[in-house]
C-alpha cells in the first residue's frame, strides 16, 4: 500500500506540477508546489488505504492574476485607477 507522500507523489506526476516540498504526517502529505508557467501554491492531502480521501489546496491568486493579465497582452504600468 502507498504511504501519503507516494500517493502525492504521484498526483504531482498526473497533474504537472513541479514539488517544491512534500510532507508527511500520519495520514497527511502536505505539498509546496509550482506549476510551469511558475504559478505556485500548496495542497494538503488525507490519505487511507493508499487513496486520497480528502484534499484541500491553496494558491498564490496574485501570481495568477498576473499571469492571466500578461497572457491576454494587457500590461499592469498601464492600468489606471478608476
Amino acid at each position: 500500500m502507498l504511504r501519503p507522500k507516494e500517493v502525492v507523489e504521484k498526483w504531482v506526476d498526473a497533474f504537472n506540477r513541479v514539488e517544491e516540498n512534500l510532507f508527511e504526517d500520519g495520514q497527511w502529505a502536505i505539498l509546496e508546489w509550482r506549476d510551469p508557467l511558475g504559478l505556485r501554491g500548496c495542497g494538503f492531502f488525507q490519505v487511507t488505504d493508499g487513496k486520497i480521501l480528502f484534499q484541500r489546496g491553496y494558491w498564490d491568486k496574485l501570481l495568477l492574476f498576473e499571469a492571466a493579465w500578461t497572457s491576454s497582452g494587457m500590461n499592469w504600468g498601464k492600468c489606471k485607477a478608476i
